[in-house]
């Protein structure tokens, strides 16, 4: 089924169909943190990593990461209601460059829905991290189950995943990823590497802050 749907996506990208669904979402606000995530990642990774921001945060340079072995994505992830549309994956989109502009002007560039990440060549990537609100929730669809985001790059060909549960908070997210990746750099067994981050997190806010709202918000998905 998830090859079915992969083929579906390179029919519908950029579609007509594509452009009329993404009129259900709403403009997105300036994320401030975003920039600071990326950045405190590439400092941790150095010379084997590149950082895309601004202009360059596109879908054309998205397309062009089939050799990325691990994909960081740090925006706004949407989740809309469309009793109209039928397929799950055009209700679900991260921003990229322009994503404001099509609201504007009713266009889909720079909306990357679900079905078209599901048409990306993934197949070389271990862990794609979805920093963004609610890349774990999507829309239930009574044959394919819930269809996220997180499930988009599965398809794709993403090994693992780790997607957020509900909306994040810029500077918990920031903190969160830097202890991550700091592990992640010399240890390869990621789902290992998520849960020891999983329990720092908890037990740095313990005193003041140990509800699952300020370590729980990720989770990990795939192979280890």
């Amino acid at each position: 089924m998830d090859q079915l749907q992969k083929q579906k996506g390179k029919d519908d990208f950029g579609s007509r169909r594509g452009s009329r669904a993404v009129r259900k979402f709403d403009r997105g606000k300036p994320l401030k943190g975003t920039k600071e995530e990326a950045e405190a990642i590439q400092r941790i990774f150095k010379e084997e990593s590149r950082l895309y921001t601004k202009i360059e945060a596109n879908e054309e340079y998205l397309k062009e990461q089939d050799n990325s072995y691990i994909l960081h994505i740090a925006t706004h992830g949407i989740v809309v209601k469309n009793n109209e549309e039928k397929e799950p994956l055009l209700k679900i989109a991260l921003a990229l460059t322009g994503y404001n502009t099509s609201i504007k002007n009713q266009q889909d560039y720079g909306i990357l829905t679900g079905l078209k990440i599901a048409s990306l060549n993934l197949n070389n990537t271990q862990l794609v991290v979805l920093s963004a609100c609610e890349t774990a929730v999507g829309n239930n669809d009574n044959v394919l189950g819930v269809s996220s985001l997180n499930r988009a790059f599965m398809i794709a060909g993403a090994k693992s995943t780790i997607a957020s549960l509900w909306e994040v908070e810029d500077k918990g997210t920031k903190e969160f990823f830097e202890h991550f990746y700091q592990k992640a750099k010399t240890q390869m067994n990621y789902a290992e590497v998520f849960k020891q981050t999983q329990r720092e997190m908890y037990q740095k806010n313990k005193a003041n802050k140990d509800h699952p709202l300020f370590w729980a918000g990720f989770a990990f998905f795939g192979s280890a």
